[in-house]
């Protein structure tokens, strides 16, 4: 994260592998995916590592984030997921 105010990095994260995208920040979360299969969550606030998910397949798309859930599209084997931070 930079301060906003001084421009210095507050924090970093090595994602140990190419971060592909654009990372999203929701609810003070930072979310975004490496690779071909890793999607993370991050502490905004911090950059403390919230959880990791090693995906089914490759995604096809961004993550969409809505209504207090996220949902990635794959390529292979065409599935659509909903993670969400309790059950539905």
């Amino acid at each position: 994260g930079i301060d906003a105010r001084t421009g210095k990095i507050r924090w970093s994260f090595s994602s140990e592998g190419p971060i592909k995208g654009t990372a999203s920040l929701v609810q003070g979360s930072v979310y975004f995916i490496r690779g071909l299969g890793f999607f993370y969550s991050l502490e905004a606030r911090t950059g403390n590592l919230i959880w990791t998910l090693q995906l089914p397949g490759r995604l096809a798309s961004v993550p969409a984030l809505f209504d207090h859930s996220i949902y990635l599209s794959l390529n292979y084997p065409g599935t659509l997921l909903k993670l969400t931070e309790k059950a539905d």
